[in-house]
C-alpha cells in the first residue's frame, strides 16, 4: 500500500477534510527538496499555492518557471512581516488567513506551505497550534486542499538552548486535536537503514510483502536513533569513553541522492478501496518507501532503488525450522528469525549439566554437605565486643 506515488500525483481519495502533511527532516537528510517538489507538483496542476516562508527564499522553494498568478508568497525574510517583532506572530497569522480567504473566493484547490514550524515555534508552540488550526478551518470544505508544513528534528535552536519547545512541538502537531487527518513523513538517510540491517540484525527486505514483512522493531529503532542525533552528527565524540553515534554516509554505496521515507497516516484514505468504505480510518497506518532525486526533483521509488544489498545483512525469516528426531507438529505461531527448538545433541548436553542446588544420585545436596553455616571474616574497623548492648534494659 504505497503512499508517496498517490501523494505526488495528487490521486489520494478526495476528502472535504483537509489533511495536515508534516515533513520531518534532519541535519543528515534535509527536506527542502521534497518541499520544493510538492510545490512544483501542485503548480503543474494549476492549484493555488500559498507559501508562508520563514526560512527559505522564493528561489529555493519555487520552480524556475511557474505561473506567478497562482502563488502567494508571504516572505518573512524580506521584512514583509516581522515575525519576531512586537505583534509579529499575530500579524503573520492575519496575513496568512487573508491569503487563504482570497484564494477561496477564486475557487479551486488550495495548498498552504509553512516553512517552517520550528521558526514559528520560537514565538511559542501555542502560536503554531493556533495558525495550523485556523488555516485548516479555512480550508474546510475545499476538496483536495491541504496544509504542508516542514519540521526539523534535532536541529539546535539558534535562539534558545532549551529543548522544551522542540520536545512538545511534534506531539502537538500530531495530536488529533490539531488535525483529524494527518500524514507524517519522516526522512531518513539510506545509510541508517543499511546500518540497522547490518549491525543490528533487523529484517529489512528490499521488496516488503506479506511473506517477507519489515521487522516490527524498525519504527522503534528509527525513533530511538532520531532522538540520539541532537547536535552535530559529523563531529567525533569528545573522549574515548563517549559513544560514536555518527551514521556513516554513503561509504561505497549507491549514492545518487536517494533517501528513505517513513510515513504514518491517520484519518486519511490511503487507498481507493478505503474511500469506498466511507469514513477515513481513525487508526494510524505505517509504511516505509524510497525517494530518489531526478533532474532536480524527487520521484517515489521502491526500497531497492535507495538501499544497497551489499551493505545490508542477509536476514531471512524462515517459514519452517529444521526438524529434530521427533516429528514436528504444525504450528500456527508466526515465523521467527531464530530457532526455539533443541537438537538431540543440545538436549543431551543440557542433561549433563550438574546444578549445585539439586540433590545428587546419593541424596546429598552439594551446598549442604558440610552442614551449611555462615563464614564471617571481620574487618579491621569492626567492633567485636561480646557484651550485650541491651544489658541496661530491664526486659
Amino acid at each position: 500500500m504505497p503512499l508517496l506515488p498517490s501523494l505526488f500525483s495528487h490521486t489520494l481519495p478526495p476528502s472535504t477534510n483537509p489533511p495536515l502533511i508534516l515533513i520531518t527532516d534532519s541535519i543528515l537528510q534535509p527536506g527542502v527538496l521534497l518541499l520544493r517538489s510538492l510545490i512544483a507538483s501542485s503548480l503543474s496542476r494549476n492549484e493555488a499555492v500559498i507559501v508562508l516562508a520563514l526560512e527559505q527564499t522564493p528561489s529555493r522553494l519555487l520552480p524556475r518557471t511557474h505561473d506567478a498568478s497562482r502563488v502567494d508568497f508571504v516572505d518573512c525574510l524580506a521584512a514583509e512581516v516581522d515575525l519576531h517583532g512586537a505583534g509579529g506572530a499575530r500579524r503573520h497569522e492575519e496575513v496568512a488567513l487573508e491569503a487563504v480567504r482570497r484564494r477561496k473566493k477564486q475557487g479551486g484547490k488550495i495548498v498552504v506551505v509553512l516553512d517552517s514550524v520550528d521558526e514559528l515555534a520560537e514565538e511559542g508552540v501555542e502560536v503554531v497550534y493556533s495558525l495550523v488550526r485556523k488555516v485548516l478551518r479555512e480550508l474546510q470544505g475545499v476538496t483536495g486542499s491541504r496544509l504542508i508544513a516542514l519540521h526539523h528534528a534535532a536541529f539546535p535552536s539558534p535562539r534558545s538552548s532549551s529543548t522544551s519547545l522542540s520536545a512538545s512541538l511534534l506531539p502537538t502537531l500530531l495530536s488529533p486535536s490539531t488535525s483529524s487527518s494527518t500524514i507524517h513523513l519522516t526522512l531518513h538517510p539510506s545509510a541508517l537503514l543499511e546500518l540497522l540491517s547490518r549491525d543490528y540484525g533487523l529484517a529489512i527486505p528490499l521488496h516488503p510483502s506479506t511473506a517477507t514483512p519489515l521487522d516490527l522493531r524498525l519504527p522503534s529503532f528509527l525513533t530511538s536513533f532520531a532522538s540520539r542525533s541532537w547536535g552535530d552528527p559529523f563531529i567525533l565524540p569528545p573522549g574515548p569513553d563517549k559513544e560514536d553515534e555518527r551514521v556513516p554516509l554513503d561509504e561505497g554505496g549507491k549514492g545518487g541522492g536517494g533517501c528513505v521515507v517513513e510515513w504514518t497516516a491517520r484519518g486519511v484514505n490511503v487507498a481507493a478501496d478505503d474511500a469506498k468504505r466511507g469514513e477515513p480510518k481513525k487508526i494510524v497506518v505505517w509504511g516505509i518507501e524510497g525517494l530518489r532525486e531526478k533532474s532536480g526533483s524527487l520521484e517515489p521509488v521502491g526500497l531497492k532503488e535507495v538501499l544497497s544489498a551489499e551493505r545490508m545483512a542477509r536476514v531471512n525469516i524462515p517459514t519452517t525450522f529444521a526438524a529434530s528426531s521427533t516429528p514436528a507438529t504444525k504450528s500456527t505461531d508466526p515465523p521467527l528469525p531464530f530457532n526455539l527448538s533443541l537438537t538431540d545433541s543440545q538436549k543431551a548436553a543440557r542433561e549433563e549439566v550438574v546444578l549445585p542446588y539439586l540433590p545428587r544420585e546419593d541424596g546429598q545436596v552439594p551446598g549442604l554437605m558440610f552442614g551449611g553455616g555462615i563464614e564471617y571474616v571481620p574487618d579491621e574497623g569492626d567492633d567485636m565486643d561480646d557484651d550485650d548492648p541491651d544489658e541496661d534494659l530491664e526486659v
